[in-house]
């Protein structure tokens, strides 16, 4: 175990970015206008919305200044309508933010449900982790699920955290959701020596997963693949674009009897830019997904 940062210059939220239709057509198939926009702009969502979560609620319950008064004195909160969540006994600490049956921020975003972090060992010490997602909802976009995490360091010194999720849920209405599992090392590249700023901190984000995609009762199975490590910069998340900056994923599928010749589509996030710039390639074809995001905290 190691200490872990004392402060925090902003809140962490949560990524949701918006969806846009899906395919009318009784087989699955593509063509890069359409249905694959679709499922990747999808699992990109789904993907970076736990990959986020993760990493904030790590950072959010890690803080040794955390008490049952708030989750921190010094957070800027983005709204009041939630409650806290927070039980301490030895060797176990429960933090989180509980918004009921559904109440509206002050952006005008109807919010419910709930989401936790439970952590072992002493208070600013990260022995084990386990996040809950309960019908944690903006608008109509819902997650559930449960994610697991461990702080470790490598041979040569570097801290990094190391989460898993099996079988969480990406909902964005009863019949368009992702079913998502992954088990990612979040590298912690920048920042972990400014104990006061968090937003100096960079993570350096690889690992594998898998996913099914399900439209109007027909899914899409997928297997993925870090290409080149993702970037993830709470830089970034300070100026308004919550989103790997750079790196690249590789997402094969099998069973969307497609025709196309070529079964990978990659993923790349960029050059390390501060911005919603996402290109998709598949065969011959590229596009840009448009992605917007909705703050959860």
């Amino acid at each position: 175990m190691i200490m872990i940062k004392s402060g925090l210059s902003y809140c962490l939220a949560l990524l949701i970015l918006l969806f846009v239709g899906c395919s009318d057509e009784d087989t699955p198939s593509f063509s890069p206008s359409q249905s694959e926009a679709e499922v990747v702009s999808q699992f990109v969502q789904a993907d970076q919305a736990f990959s986020q979560v993760f990493i904030s609620m790590s950072q959010i319950g890690l803080n040794p200044n955390t008490d049952e008064n708030g989750v921190r004195a010094t957070a800027t909160r983005a709204n009041e309508c939630f409650s806290w969540i927070f039980e301490a006994k030895e060797g176990l600490l429960t933090i989180g933010f509980d918004y009921g049956e559904g109440c509206e921020d002050e952006a005008g975003n109807f919010r419910s449900g709930s989401v936790s972090a439970t952590l072992e060992g002493e208070t600013g010490k990260f022995g084990a982790m386990t996040i809950r997602l309960d019908q944690y909802a903006l608008n109509d976009t819902v997650l559930n699920g449960t994610m697991r995490g461990s702080i470790e360091v490598d041979n040569n010194g570097n801290a990094f955290l190391r989460g898993t999720i099996q079988d969480g849920r990406y909902q964005l209405s009863n019949d368009q959701f992702i079913t998502l599992d992954f088990d990612r090392v979040f590298l912690w590249k920048a920042g972990k020596d400014t104990p006061a700023e968090y937003g100096d901190d960079e993570f350096e984000v690889s690992g594998n997963g898998s996913f099914v995609s399900t439209f109007e009762g027909k899914e899409f199975a997928y297997a993925y693949d870090t290409t080149v490590p993702l970037a993830y910069k709470n830089a970034c998340l300070g100026a308004g674009f919550p989103f790997f900056s750079e790196g690249l994923l590789s997402l094969e599928f099998s069973n969307i009897g497609s025709t196309q010749a070529n079964n990978t589509i990659s993923i790349d996030y960029g050059d390390g830019n501060c911005d919603a710039d996402v290109f998709v390639t598949l065969n011959d074809d590229s596009f840009m997904l448009d992605l917007r995001a909705l703050w959860f905290l």
